[in-house]
């Protein structure tokens, strides 16, 4: 049976009108042009040198055709219309994509797998995600943002911007020291409950250039229950209540207030009160080898024990008791002075007045003074009597009594009693 089986076709002006064959056509020349009339059909076409097709070009009429290229793409590679078709397709999608240069997307667009993970991985030199209005890493659907970097995170060192946390919760887990840095105010704001916790060593939170504020809106709470205790150091000294009036509640087992200098408690708008009056416990100020100054007034609610000195200055002391019980077997008046009258005063007004038991200085000698002669506040009295004294020898009196006088209008009344004889001999 008659075919063709090879058309070769040579010269730089040849043309080709139209050519058919069953088996195959190999063209060798340097150039072919002309116009077809009619579509040339090949079983096999094999082109030896360099090819160039002007017009529409169609590779395969079904999807069971395919294109193979055994040459490198020596051009770029641009759809004719905008927008319109894509590479590959869900199920027959393209393996490696390798490029050297940018990826523009001109439109919104995604990144996306359906299976696995997705690994953006810049392995000579650092990934960087830029967003013109910011960069959203999300994982609503139903995983998680996870942030690793062997050589530590850092989050807005760059810039000085603002950086914003919203979430259910929040977990800070570090092996090491954690560290919170603000050249301005550092606000930990919630609607709940806030623990920061650490299962070893210290949490130490630190202002190097400025002060540490907590601002409770309903208070403060520093709780060492546990087991530890709360220490509050600071070098410069510790205020309590100084930027505001207000309450001061200490509510303590025991109370150990110890000072290398003076210790002072000051209540200039009203009194002081130490203990309550549901405590039947004493209280002991003051120590062995130390005194205890309280300026203003001081209240104690209950019993008192002042295990050293008790030295008070003032212009008057009030002892608001049934009875005043004194273990001292002398008691000093006027210890601050040599000279002036002195004594013990019963009340007998109710401003404070009453009768004097007192030592009349000038007169030298004890007198008494009438009832409501005398105030609380008077350093000096009149007698009205003096107390009789009583002497006593072997022999009888004679001359002026030596004991108590200053003249004879206040030796008057001195009894002198012979211890030999009996007689009783009265100074007038």
């Amino acid at each position: 049976m008659a075919q063709w089986r090879k058309v070769i076709v040579s010269g730089s002006n040849a043309e080709l009108n139209q050519v058919t064959a069953s088996s195959g056509i190999d063209i060798q020349s340097t150039s072919i042009s002309g116009s077809s009339t009619s579509t040339g059909s090949f079983g096999f076409l094999n082109i030896h040198g360099d090819g160039v097709f002007g017009g529409n070009l169609t590779f395969g009429d079904a999807a069971t055709d395919s294109v193979t290229f055994g040459a490198d793409i020596d051009s770029n590679l641009i759809p004719n219309s905008d927008d319109t078709y894509d590479l590959g397709s869900a199920t027959q999608a393209w393996q490696d994509l390798f490029l050297e240069g940018d990826i523009t997307l001109t439109d919104a667009g995604k990144v996306v797998t359906t299976a696995g993970n997705l690994t953006v991985d810049s392995e000579a030199a650092t990934l960087v995600l830029d967003g013109h209005t910011g960069v959203d890493i999300d994982a609503t659907d139903s995983g998680k943002v996870a942030i690793d970097g062997a050589g530590g995170i850092d989050i807005g060192v760059a810039a000085d911007v603002a950086i914003d946390i919203d979430s259910s919760t929040l977990d800070i887990d570090s092996s090491g020291a954690i560290t919170i840095d603000g050249t301005s105010t550092f606000s930990v704001d919630v609607d709940g409950a806030t623990n920061i916790n650490t299962s070893v060593g210290n949490i130490t939170v630190d202002s190097e250039a400025g002060n540490l504020v907590l601002d409770g809106h309903t208070g403060v709470d520093i709780d060492a229950s546990n087991s530890g205790k709360v220490a509050i150091d600071g070098a410069g000294g510790i205020d309590i209540g100084v930027a505001a009036d207000v309450a001061i509640d200490i509510d303590s087992s025991t109370l150990d207030i110890d000072a290398s200098g003076n210790v002072t408690i000051d209540a200039s708008g009203g009194s002081i009160n130490i203990g309550g009056n549901s405590s039947a416990r004493p209280i002991t100020i003051g120590h062995t080898t130390s005194e205890v100054t309280i300026g203003d007034n001081l209240t104690v609610n209950g019993d008192a024990t002042i295990t050293g000195d008790l030295d008070i200055n003032g212009t008057l002391t009030t002892i608001d008791t049934t009875n005043l019980r004194v273990a001292d077997k002398f008691i000093i008046m006027a210890s601050g002075s040599t000279s002036g009258d002195s004594g013990l005063i019963a009340s007998t007004a109710a401003n404070g007045s009453g009768s004097a038991f007192f030592f009349d200085d000038s007169a030298t000698r004890w007198g008494l003074t009438g009832a409501d002669e005398v105030g609380d506040s008077q350093v000096s009295a009149t007698p009205r009597q003096y107390l009789t004294s009583v002497s006593q020898s072997a022999v009888d009196p004679s001359g002026n009594p030596s004991d108590f006088g200053a003249d004879a209008a206040t030796r008057r009344g001195m009894i002198h009693v012979n211890s030999s004889t009996g007689d009783i001999f009265i100074f007038s």
